[in-house]
């Protein structure tokens, strides 16, 4: 048989009969997998083999490949619509539902996610009673169950997500269950790879070939033609340089092993563009790239080819045609941008920011945009828009080290507002952005001792890596907000516990953990830092018309991706204008991919974070203080299965000139009680800690009478703590009477109430009540703590509604 490399690219001449001349018409496959056809004749064909996926040449040959959402065909009764990416529509498991990979190929599972049916049935109970498990087979007829799926006793709200599965590869992999009663799914993931059944040694090539007949196709099997070898697999392990100019002539030297000479049999395409081979050996090619144009195919990226053998893994990342900012040669004209300048980075140009911009005027990317991390950088403009590229500093697995910052310009009276988008912004319009900060640890902890009014140091609970010159801020300890504080540090102990400052504290700051009927309540103030070395910010005169920039991510029907961690953003938001705000997801609809985590929202104009109809988002151990208006808020109703997790808000003010309800400002103000709620601290608002605040139907932009948010389950709400508010700590109002059936019939026993439960909130020193609950049903509050608020510990007021009553 002929040999090949398990990465592919072998080509290969199969002769025969009968062959179409049209390419279109002819289909190969080489171990089962399928094979690209390069030309055809009546009496040949040249193919080029495929990859070999297996776990042995994963581990050796692609050890960076990602995994990624199987697809495959679905078996079970009722099985499409859970495969089929649309959370609107559902299926019913009466029995099982999964997928079968083909006789050719196995899944090799690295994670699940199933979504239960919540949107106009609660079906979590159904599911729980029939003992959902997961299994795998390789003949449909024994089963292996997973370890840790079997007959799951929880099923949570929204994705239910299990990652880092041990699965040995299987064709068959399923969801079924022992109940008797079956329960709706709406949507069902795996996760992983898809392998070849085959070890690779003496594989057929099958060829299927449509005949004049259009209802037929005339196949045939040649046994035992290729087999995939290490010998013949070649590997690159490291490219010097790793990236050069689209200008080109840039010598190139490829290190690794199974290369051959002469020259002439070894081939090296970057982006499509020949990088023409000087020499080669065994061990080592050196080419020259060839020029780059601006707008370049879809297909990027780069290959290097060994005659007779086939294509090269890479185990290193591909070298990057990208061209400095500062470089004449990167411009049009040889005329590098200036002030007031528009810049347009067109799809496929790939940009280094090296250098500080001038103050543009808009700035347009469509390509890519990496910031260089070998110095601080800045950025200055009155628009930046994303659309369909990439803007990036940093990974989320190696953050950027130096400092980055992001300055918008623009005056609240002449800088033009675009539709949708606004001014002094950075948007998107489908793409990425990627900016990831070094993670400071931690971004917020408490005290670990009380800091009484005077000193000049705190302790905290835990090593800090926090530094001399940094900004921190100290939560209240007692029933006024505005008895937060704000200090620079002078210095920290080697420990990094003990933070000493240059000016005294004018409050005291308890640090205690205090004991009532035997329990242990933590009442020790939050401490946060205010610094990011990635940094996002208005003007210097922002503050002359609380006109500051503001982040808006709008892309609807576009693939979008947003990865903010770690940046710090001040001088954000702009008063009086909806939704103009510091981080801002407008009808982004589906945004799981998405998340910001880390961030240091503070001194804004217009709120913190916003979520406006856009579901699955993480929201993750932000700080938001000094900010005008409802901090974390999610907008209009229909925002669902969003998740704020470990964020600490405090100094909450309250906005005269936005929503009617911004005069009672709530650190955190959730619409639809179907979003998570784990882990946040409320340390200081003029009025509310944190407001469920239900419509009937979502209201505004997002009218829609399908949805009754008011009768939606509630989210996780577990581990909150709110204090130092001035009216409420915890509150839910006006009306939630979550039901089995969303928008059903109001008939109790056709559609009872289901179970909405709080779990572990501690609530302390609010000037009103620390949790209070207006209108209400079946209200299950579990391990919550109130201590020393002003009016009640908790408050009820209309049970049951207005028909029933005894649901707590």
């Amino acid at each position: 048989p002929a040999t090949t490399s398990f990465v592919g690219g072998t080509r290969l001449t199969v002769a025969g009969v009968g062959f179409t001349g049209a390419a279109e018409d002819i289909s190969f496959t080489v171990c089962g997998a399928p094979a690209a056809v390069l030309s055809t004749e009546y009496g040949q064909a040249v193919i080029e083999t495929p990859p070999l996926v297996t776990l042995h040449t994963l581990a050796a040959y692609m050890p960076d490949a990602e995994p990624y959402q199987l697809a495959a065909t679905a078996i079970g009764p009722n099985s499409a619509a859970v495969f089929d990416g649309d959370v609107s529509s559902h299926g019913t498991v009466t029995s099982y539902v999964g997928m079968d990979m083909g006789p050719l190929a196995k899944a090799w599972l690295t994670a699940l996610w199933f979504f239960p049916r919540l949107t106009g049935q609660d079906s979590r109970v159904q599911m729980m009673e029939a003992k959902p498990s997961f299994q795998v087979s390789n003949d449909s007829v024994t089963w292996e169950d997973i370890p840790g799926l079997t007959a799951l006793a929880f099923v949570a709200l929204g994705w239910n997500k299990f990652e880092d599965l041990t699965v040995p590869p299987a064709q068959y992999v399923r969801l079924t269950h022992s109940g008797s009663t079956p329960f709706d799914l709406v949507e069902l993931r795996f996760y992983g790879y898809v392998l070849n059944s085959t070890d690779g040694v003496d594989c057929a090539v099958d060829v299927s070939v449509n005949t004049t007949d259009t209802t037929a196709v005339a196949t045939a099997t040649l046994a035992a033609a290729v087999t995939y070898a290490s010998g013949s697999t070649p590997v690159v392990t490291a490219i010097s340089p790793a990236s050069g100019t689209a200008a080109g002539a840039q010598t190139v030297v490829l290190t690794g092993t199974g290369f051959t000479s002469p020259q002439s049999l070894v081939t090296v395409k970057i982006d499509g563009i020949d990088c023409v081979v000087q020499s080669s050996t065994g061990t080592s090619i050196t080419c020259i790239t060839g020029y780059r144009p601006a707008i370049v195919p879809d297909a990027l990226g780069m290959v290097v080819w060994i005659a007779g053998v086939g294509e090269a893994a890479l185990q290193c990342s591909p070298y990057m045609y990208i061209d400095p900012w500062s470089s004449p040669l990167t411009w049009r004209d040889g005329l590098p941008p200036v002030d007031g300048d528009l810049v347009v980075l067109p799809k496929g140009r790939n940009v280094l920011l090296d250098i500080d911009t001038p103050k543009l005027l808009y700035l347009l990317i469509e390509g890519t945009l990496i910031v260089d991390d070998t110095q601080d950088v800045e950025l200055h403009s009155t628009y930046i828009f994303v659309r369909g590229g990439t803007l990036q500093a940093g990974t989320e697995a190696a953050p950027h080290q130096h400092t980055f910052r992001i300055t918008l310009y623009g005056d609240r009276y002449t800088t033009p507002h675009f539709p949708i988008y606004g001014a002094k912004n950075l948007a998107m319009r489908g793409g990425l952005i990627a900016l990831h900060g070094v993670p400071r640890t931690p971004v917020w902890t408490r005290l670990a001792a009380t800091a009484a009014k005077g000193a000049k140091s705190i302790t905290v609970r835990q090593p800090t890596d926090w530094q001399r010159g940094e900004w921190v801020v100290i939560a209240p300890s007692h029933y006024f907000f505005y008895e937060a504080e704000r200090r620079q540090i002078q210095s920290v102990s080697p420990d990094g516990r003990t933070i000493h400052f240059k000016e005294r504290l004018l409050h005291n700051h308890y640090g205690e953990i205090y004991t009532a009927a035997g329990r242990a309540i933590d009442m020790s103030s939050e401490v946060g830092l205010l610094d990011r070395n990635l940094q996002i910010e208005g003007d210097a005169d922002s503050w002359k018309q609380s006109f500051g920039g503001h982040c808006i991510f709008h892309s609807p029907g576009r693939h979008h991706k947003v990865e903010m961690e770690y940046v710090q953003l001040q001088r954000m938001g702009q008063k009086k204008l909806l939704g103009r705000y510091p981080i801002h997801f407008h009808l982004e609809k589906n945004v799981e991919n998405s998340y910001v985590r880390g961030c240091a929202i503070h001194d804004t104009f217009n709120r913190a974070v916003v979520v406006h109809d856009s579901n699955h988002l993480l929201i993750e151990a932000n700080i938001a203080y000094n900010t005008r208006g409802h901090a974390f808020f999610t907008e209009d109703g229909n925002e669902r299965f969003n998740t704020f997790k470990d964020n600490l808000g405090m100094m909450s003010n309250p906005a005269s000139s936005q929503l009617a309800h911004d005069v009672f400002p709530s650190t955190f103000w959730i619409a639809n009680p179907l979003n998570n709620l784990i882990g946040n601290a409320a340390a200081g608002s003029s009025h509310l800690g944190f407001w469920i605040a239900p419509p009937q139907h979502p209201r505004q932009a997002s009218v829609d009478e399908t949805q009754c948010p008011f009768q939606s389950p509630l989210g996780t709400v577990v581990g909150n703590t709110a204090h130092s508010n001035g009216r409420h700590g915890f509150w839910v109002h006006e009306e939630h009477y979550a039901r089995q059936h969303e928008c059903g019939d109001d008939n109790e026993v056709a559609n009872p109430f289901i179970a909405s439960t709080i779990t572990n909130l501690t609530a302390w020193k609010n000037l009103e009540q620390g949790l209070g609950l207006t209108k209400i049903a079946k209200y299950v509050i579990d391990g919550t703590v109130a201590v020393d608020n002003g009016d009640a510990g908790i408050e009820i007021g209309d049970v049951g509604g207005y028909r029933t009553t005894g649901h707590v």
